[in-house]
């Protein structure tokens, strides 16, 4: 029987970025994103994903201009810290996110009995 941990409500703008010559560099997501239920509910906090590609997947995209978006994202205030929402939106430590795919063995048992409540 699955019950429900977290329910979460996520606002989000997406902006499609070209290079000068107009080929597809990539996609920013900015998420707002606010925890519904659960223990941290009323929570609310900012995510920005930058997607890197375009439409066609046979063109990679420049990697100095690749680069020059990610400091600019981190020359506004921008950090990467690989959390995931659903990580985020229950408390979890930064690097679970990176453990919920490395470590099984020691977040398994977590989410089953998160889950089973």
């Amino acid at each position: 029987m699955l019950n429900e941990v977290v329910a979460l409500e996520s606002t989000r703008q997406r902006l499609i970025l070209r290079t000068a010559g107009g080929s597809p560099l990539g996609e920013i997501d900015d998420d707002v994103v606010t925890v519904q239920s659960g223990a941290r509910k009323g929570f609310t906090f900012r995510q920005i994903e930058f997607e890197i590609g375009g439409d066609d997947s046979d063109t990679s995209p420049d990697p100095d201009a690749v680069n020059a978006v990610l400091q600019e994202l981190h020359r506004a205030g921008a950090r990467s810290d690989g959390e995931q929402k659903f990580a985020k939106s229950l408390g979890l430590m930064t690097g679970w996110a990176g453990a919920i795919r490395s470590r099984r063995g020691r977040v398994r048992p977590f989410l089953s009995e998160t889950w089973s409540r």
